[in-house]
């Protein structure tokens, strides 16, 4: 909690007051659909957009089978594969914190984070690659370390896809900010 109060002190500064004079002062708002479908006709948005979605539905996805397939395939109990699930979230949380550490160091790789989204996709991917290989291997594979980097993966790939998104707010033709959120 303190973390993030210091985190956003001073964000808002005089914008408040003078987003109020400007809301009262423009004219017509076009509706949302309008604004929508303006924004959907730009490739780049609408690109990332589906990638997003289709990635965020295969990130949540897992959370439901690791569980499960910890239990069948691995004889974990149910407190062991909570444990396990702690286990990946640890991994996430580094994985979210490791990007911008990097970044810090090496400016140049802050140019592209839709470079860093696609990557850490791909990795991800590639972690649950090797969770199927589990499957196959069985008791054996180093089943805890597979999971942590895959929530190492997945904790790059979220921090760099909410960066990327934030790059592509700003984008476009017209003020549609809160759209392209």
């Amino acid at each position: 909690m303190v973390l993030t109060i210091i985190g956003v002190w001073g964000v808002e500064g005089g914008s408040v007051a003078r987003a109020q004079l400007v809301s009262r002062s423009s004219t017509r708002q076009p509706s949302f659909r309008d604004a929508f479908m303006e924004v959907w006709h730009e490739p780049k948005s609408r690109r990332f957009a589906i990638f997003v979605f289709v990635s965020m539905l295969a990130y949540s996805a897992q959370d439901l089978i690791l569980e499960p397939f910890a239990g069948a395939v691995f004889a974990f109990t149910p407190g062991e594969t909570t444990k396990l699930s702690g286990v990946q979230h640890a991994g996430t949380l580094i994985g979210m914190a490791l990007v911008p550490l990097i970044g810090a160091v090496y400016p140049r790789s802050r140019v592209n984070l839709q470079l860093w989204t696609v990557g850490g996709c791909l990795a991800s991917a590639i972690a649950l690659l090797c969770l199927a290989a589990a499957a196959i291997v069985g008791p054996s594979w180093p089943l805890r370390e597979t999971v942590f980097m895959l929530g190492v993966t997945n904790g790059a790939y979220a921090v760099a896809a909410i960066g990327s998104m934030m790059v592509l707010i700003s984008a476009g033709d017209e003020k549609r900010e809160g759209v392209r959120m």
